[in-house]
């Protein structure tokens, strides 16, 4: 029976499609009988002839001759074991490949995050990670937290650093801890105000500008239903998309910016910002490193978790 023609390229294809049947064929070949074949692959003998004579229909032609000591390869059947040797040991080649790069520290990590938690969270970790594994390449994307938790699901990320995000059951959160919103502004910006008081505080708020995310989020709700309730309405906005954004702008005098706390401790200390006490409390942000909540194969993924774990105990 003449065995339909086929290249090497072909043949590369044909093995991603049957890779289970080439590797009894393969296994066979060498050994040259079906119960070797069987004993090393961990299957029964019937299971080895009826791969083979699967993988001889696909083919359309007879890869072994039957012996009464075992099996040889015919002609079209040494034609095939050529290419199917040839790929898999390219296949055994990346596997020591991937098992060294694991061993060595090798891998390629993908962190979605934004500036402001990029410089206070994922530097220090990204420092202590580097210097465990000096070989892994890193890729940081920068967007908000809803556009992270976006490309987390859709795995165009490994990681994603977040603030104040739904976590649902596909997905493992690891908290950092949290924020804290206060109202910040620069001394002359606050100084040009003049001081807030309870009773005058309706007032002040109308000269200011507040300086505040664009999203609508819990921080937005609590400050909208707390003026609301005193009855205040806020004349002069500016919104923006990221939190450092804020930071930056409030450092600037643009405003009073509602800025974590966290970010502004240097100013604060060196007298660069005050905090200006409107008396309105506002929620806390949590800070936590995303994954999705499956196995993980990415060797790069597997290590900054075992870090992020030890750490955080």
């Amino acid at each position: 029976m003449l065995c339909r023609s086929f290249g090497k390229k072909e043949g590369v294809i044909i093995l991603g499609q049957n890779l289970s049947l080439y590797r009894v064929f393969y296994t066979v070949a060498n050994l040259g009988n079906i119960s070797g074949a069987a004993e090393q692959l961990f299957i029964s003998q019937p299971a080895v002839s009826q791969s083979i004579h699967k993988l001889e229909r696909n083919m359309q032609c007879a890869l072994f001759v039957r012996k009464p000591r075992g099996v040889e390869l015919t002609e079209e059947g040494k034609l095939l074991y050529e290419h199917v040797e040839e790929a898999i040991n390219v296949l055994n080649q990346a596997e020591t490949s991937i098992s060294s790069g694991i061993k060595e520290g090798k891998g390629h990590l993908r962190i979605g995050t934004n500036i402001a938690l990029c410089k206070r969270y994922l530097l220090p970790y990204l420092n202590l990670f580097l210097g465990t594994y000096p070989n892994m390449r890193i890729s940081i994307s920068l967007a908000s937290s809803e556009k992270n938790m976006e490309a987390l699901a859709k795995h165009k990320i490994d990681l994603a650093l977040v603030e104040n995000q739904t976590i649902d059951n596909t997905m493992k959160a690891y908290s950092l801890g949290f924020l804290h919103i206060i109202f910040a502004s620069k001394p002359s910006y606050y100084k040009r105000l003049g001081e807030v008081t309870e009773d005058n505080m309706p007032e002040f708020l109308q000269k200011a500008t507040l300086v505040l995310l664009q999203k609508q989020d819990d921080i937005r709700e609590k400050l909208h239903i707390t003026l609301e309730r005193k009855h205040i309405k806020i004349k002069n906005v500016i919104e923006l998309n990221f939190i450092d954004l804020v930071t930056d702008f409030t450092r600037l005098g643009m405003g009073i910016g509602c800025v974590a706390k966290e970010f502004i401790e240097e100013d604060i200390a060196e007298k660069k910002l005050v905090e200006v006490p409107l008396g309105i409390t506002l929620p806390s942000v949590e800070v936590s490193f995303v994954r999705l909540n499956e196995n993980i194969s990415n060797p790069a993924l597997k290590k900054f978790r075992e870090i992020l774990v030890k750490e955080l105990a």
